[in-house]
C-alpha cells in the first residue's frame, strides 16, 4: 500500500507561511495554495535497505518484506509513517546478515506476530522467515593504534568495536518466526 500525502498535518496560513519564509502572499496572488512540508510525516533515511514487495497471484495480494534496515527504531517509525499492515506480510526474506539489512528483523517479526494475534489471522500462524543459515555470532572491527612516525612496526589490535547484536535464530523463533 502506498500511503497518500496526508494534508491533515499541513494546515498553512499566510502568517505561518510568511513566518516560515514561505511567502504565502506571493503564492496566493498566483492562485496557489501554500502547504507546509512537515518532515515528521516522511520516512527517515538511513544506511541500509528494507523493501515491502507486493505481488498478485490468482487475484490475491501477497506481501514479502525484503530486509529490515539498520535498526528496529528506524524500521518501526518508517513502517508507522507508511501505514504498513503487518498482518498482511507473509514472508520476511533476509538478503544477508549485515546489520544494515537485518537490524530491524526482530522488531519486524514481533510486529507481524502481534498483528496476526490481534487479527486472529491464519490461527496466528508464524511469519515465514527466509534467512541465510550462516549467521555470524558477532560483528565488529579490530582497531590498532598508529605506529610511531617513520616506523613500519605492525602492532596487534588494541581495541575491538562491536557493531551491535543481531537477533539470534532462537530469538526470532520465540518472537513468532518460523
Amino acid at each position: 500500500m502506498t500511503a497518500p500525502f496526508d494534508h491533515s498535518h499541513s494546515h498553512a496560513t499566510k502568517e505561518s507561511a510568511a513566518a516560515a519564509g514561505g511567502g504565502g502572499d506571493d503564492a496566493s496572488k498566483r492562485g496557489m495554495t501554500t502547504v507546509n512540508f512537515n518532515f515528521s510525516d516522511v520516512c527517515c533515511g538511513a544506511h541500509g535497505l528494507s523493501i515491502l514487495l507486493t505481488g498478485i497471484k490468482d487475484n490475491k495480494e501477497h506481501k514479502v518484506l525484503f530486509d529490515t534496515g539498520p535498526h528496529s527504531a528506524i524500521f518501526l517509525e518508517n513502517a508507522k509513517r507508511l501505514e504498513i499492515e503487518f498482518e498482511d506480510i507473509e514472508v520476511i526474506v533476509l538478503s544477508h546478515w549485515h546489520i544494515d539489512h537485518s537490524g530491524g528483523m526482530l522488531a519486524a517479526v514481533e510486529r507481524c506476530q502481534q498483528a496476526r494475534l490481534h487479527q486472529q489471522q491464519q490461527e496466528s500462524s508464524p511469519v515465514v522467515l527466509d534467512l541465510h543459515p550462516d549467521r555470524p555470532d558477532e560483528r565488529g572491527a579490530c582497531l590498532t593504534r598508529p605506529s610511531p612516525a617513520g616506523t613500519t612496526l605492525e602492532q596487534p589490535p588494541t581495541e575491538y568495536v562491536a557493531w551491535g547484536k543481531e537477533a539470534s535464530f532462537q530469538a526470532l523463533e520465540s518472537a513468532g518466526g518460523k
